[in-house]
């Protein structure tokens, strides 16, 4: 699966919802607790782009019992995503990138999304919430200060970039769930010093990008990750020995790795 290409929206009046911020905090705490367990059935409500509009929430008259196929608050001072910012609206589509965001409390995300960008931002660490999204095929991390990952990740997950992070540890049970389904993982720019364990199970795999990490070795083979189509280890302390090594396992495979100089096959 490939990330949805930003298409221009209808365009929609939207202002102030003349509504203080404790205002609107009170009555979203009222849509959500009336929404529990119904919002799976809510009608599409069409595309909504609010890019950069310096918004600090969504304004209220676009909440309610709404559910959008594409909802788009990128470029917003959003910082943290608590419980009332999207009241008990949300989107198939939800794209929250460069919003300075630092956190994500529980219960904020609409468990019917189905791809999610969160790119660009400052959060620590993959909110808790992701694993309780049933649909998420889609789901983008990049650029944050993610430093591990602890969650175990929705069985129809199929695209995940953490790309950009300074991710170091992998929870072994990370990939249980997705194992059958997840085809593409990126984990370049991270702070890895070997192949989580957690990736070897993942039977689905067909694309892997552990570029720029600190792997001095790839401790894997095919028969780990059977339907790998492409594989990325450039940027990585990789030996000579262990080069050439991993060029004839995976020979099959495009394989992107860093060939050794004169003087290192020397040494």
């Amino acid at each position: 699966i490939t990330p949805e290409p930003e298409q221009p929206t209808t365009e929609m009046e939207w202002g102030d919802d003349g509504m203080d911020g404790f205002g609107v905090e009170r009555r979203d705490r009222r849509w959500n607790s009336s929404m529990i367990g119904r919002d799976r059935n809510l009608p599409l409500s069409g595309r909504l782009d609010l890019r950069e509009s310096n918004l600090k929430h969504l304004p209220f008259k676009y909440k309610g019992h709404k559910r959008y196929s594409y909802l788009n608050l990128s470029g917003n001072p959003i910082n943290a995503l608590r419980f009332g910012k999207l009241g008990s609206a949300g989107a198939d589509t939800l794209m929250l990138n460069e919003c300075g965001m630092s956190k994500c409390n529980r219960d904020c995300l609409p468990w019917y999304t189905r791809h999610l960008e969160v790119s660009q931002n400052q959060l620590k660490t993959i909110p808790s919430d992701i694993a309780n999204l049933p649909k998420l095929r889609l789901l983008k991390m990049d650029h944050n200060q993610i430093k591990d990952i602890r969650i175990s990740f929705p069985s129809n997950l199929e695209y995940l970039d953490l790309g950009h992070n300074q991710i170091s540890k992998v929870f072994n049970g990370s990939f249980k769930s997705c194992s059958t389904n997840l085809e593409v993982l990126i984990l370049d720019d991270n702070a890895l010093k070997k192949l989580p364990v957690a990736i070897r199970k993942c039977e689905a795999l067909k694309r892997l990008d552990m570029s720029n990490n600190e792997l001095s070795k790839f401790n894997c083979s095919p028969r780990h990750l059977p339907s790998l189509e492409k594989l990325d280890l450039r940027g990585n302390p990789i030996s000579p020995v262990m080069v050439e090594q991993l060029q004839r396992t995976w020979k099959g495979v495009e394989l992107l790795i860093d060939e050794p100089s004169i003087a290192e096959e020397i040494e």
